[in-house]
């Protein structure tokens, strides 16, 4: 898992130009922080629920754009998640990352 999170990191901050990197100390933060236009993108794996739904709905009511890193629609018990201020943007982003994989809860 070290490797594929090193792989995406090393990808997205030097291969495609990334101006930043930000964490803020919680998932629901990061979340929050796209949600007010702080931040144009965030991922993160190895999540809980009670990490990410309140944060979760406060970005889709807020017209952000939430997916499962691989691409796939986004599932609240998956574990894992991308968010993005745009859609292209987080489909943009799906296409570059390499993924690690979670057992869902439940």
């Amino acid at each position: 898992m070290l490797n594929s999170y090193t792989s995406s990191y090393k990808t997205l901050m030097v291969e495609q130009n990334c101006h930043g990197h930000r964490c803020f100390g919680s998932a629901a933060i990061n979340i929050v922080m796209v949600a007010q236009g702080s931040c144009d993108a965030m991922v993160e794996y190895g999540l809980h629920a009670w990490d990410i739904a309140a944060a979760a709905v406060i970005l889709s009511e807020a017209g952000g754009f939430l997916i499962d890193p691989t691409g796939k629609p986004f599932n609240v018990m998956s574990r894992k998640i991308l968010c993005a201020s745009t859609e292209e943007l987080a489909i943009s982003l799906s296409n570059i990352l390499t993924h690690a994989d979670f057992e869902p809860e439940g």
